[in-house]
């Protein structure tokens, strides 16, 4: 005997019952019993059977295929992916490109310090007469012939001033200096005393003095070949 169902409550009813036992329902005239169904089985594929014979059919979950991701930058040597940078920036998709660095309006670059003019030789005006340093030369002040032969005539009457006194320079970019030649009595410009082997700068004008009492006068001349002693 197949199972049936009242078709207005899950209530189980028998074939040629004519009212529904828990409901009420007059089970004919327009109203069936309606074939009792088994409870849905889990989901899943494959089929489940229903009473009275046949199947129902449970269909799959959908499942909607997997996202197709395209192909990237290829990696350089190394497994490396680089990205190469803009190197010619459209000035219309910037519109405020960032200046680079420049003079800065309203300054005057600083000149580079010189002590005397670049042109022209270097004088030292003694009392007794003058020597000429020409650029890129050097001359020893002293009273020993052979160390100091430029000076030694000028400078052999004064016992104070050191065999090998000093050093006097003209560098090629225009520089006029003074070393000290670890002298007894010391060597002064403008009246400072420099230490054994310093380097002292002498500008246009400046007093240049061995010991006590011999003093140069710092001078810049044209470059006249016939001029100086």
């Amino acid at each position: 005997m197949a199972r049936l169902k009242c078709p207005d409550c899950p209530a189980e009813v028998v074939e040629g019952d004519l009212v529904c036992k828990e409901c009420g329902t007059l089970l004919v005239g327009l109203k069936q019993p309606v074939p009792w169904l088994e409870p849905e089985a889990a989901p899943g594929a494959g089929s489940v059977s229903a009473i009275g014979g046949g199947s129902v059919t449970v269909a799959e979950p959908v499942v909607g295929p997997e996202p197709v991701v395209g192909p990237g930058p290829e990696p350089k040597s190394g497994g490396e992916v680089r990205l190469e940078p803009d190197t010619d920036p459209d000035p219309a998709r910037d519109p405020d490109p960032r200046p680079g660095p420049g003079p800065v309006r309203g300054t005057t670059p600083t000149p580079l310090p010189t002590t005397v003019d670049r042109a022209g030789v270097l004088e030292l005006r003694f009392p007794d007469g003058s020597v000429v340093v020409r650029p890129g030369r050097e001359v020893v002040l002293g009273r020993d012939p052979q160390l100091c032969p430029v000076t030694a005539a000028r400078l052999a009457a004064y016992d104070n001033v050191s065999r090998r006194h000093a050093t006097v320079g003209l560098d090629p970019d225009g520089t006029c200096w003074v070393r000290d030649e670890g002298s007894t009595n010391g060597t002064f410009v403008d009246g400072r005393e420099l230490e054994p082997g310093e380097r002292g700068a002498l500008r246009d004008g400046a007093e240049l003095r061995l010991a006590s009492d011999v003093v140069a006068h710092v001078r810049r001349m044209p470059d006249n070949p016939g001029g100086g002693g």
